[in-house]
């Protein structure tokens, strides 16, 4: 043993108990689980493991191997991975550069479940991508106070009964 704590993050895509229980004896001590979980099947979640989800972020859509953003001459006039491409209907999503590997395609807008009862949850993650300063702390103040959100938003999957 080398002295480690292994957490989970949302990429292990933790959907249910089995999933659940094999990390647990793989090692984590606790899980963030997929965004694509409805809440309904997270109170049904069986695990000893503490729970978590993706409070507010713009989620990743998919992996690019190839920047849709990325010029004839390469990366060299990207301004530091801050990219959009647009849609036909003229909606903007961000692009997230991984260090010239990969790229992803993130959701036009971010989720936030902020002003709703998570009280089943042993934590919640505020995944800030590129947002500035005042987003950060208008994000924060309204989680910490379970407003809703003034800007545009979605609360994902975890309310529908999709899965």
């Amino acid at each position: 043993a080398i002295g480690c704590t292994v957490h989970g993050d949302y990429g292990l895509n933790i959907l249910n108990s089995v999933a659940l229980e094999e990390y647990e004896k793989l090692g984590l001590i606790d899980a963030t689980l997929s965004f694509e979980t409805g809440m309904n099947r997270i109170k049904a979640l069986k695990s000893d493991i503490k729970r978590g989800i993706i409070a507010y972020g713009y989620l990743p859509l998919m992996k690019l191997r190839m920047c849709p953003a990325k010029g004839d001459n390469g990366c060299g006039t990207c301004p530091g991975g801050k990219q959009t491409v647009t849609d036909k209907t003229g909606v903007s999503f961000p692009l997230l550069c991984k260090n010239q590997r990969y790229t992803e395609l993130l959701n036009s807008v971010p989720l936030y479940v902020g002003d709703k009862k998570l009280s089943e949850l042993d934590f919640v993650t505020l995944y800030f991508t590129f947002e500035d300063r005042k987003t950060v702390t208008d994000v924060i103040r309204a989680f910490l106070h379970h407003d809703k959100l003034a800007t545009p938003h979605t609360n994902g999957l975890y309310f529908r009964n999709v899965l």
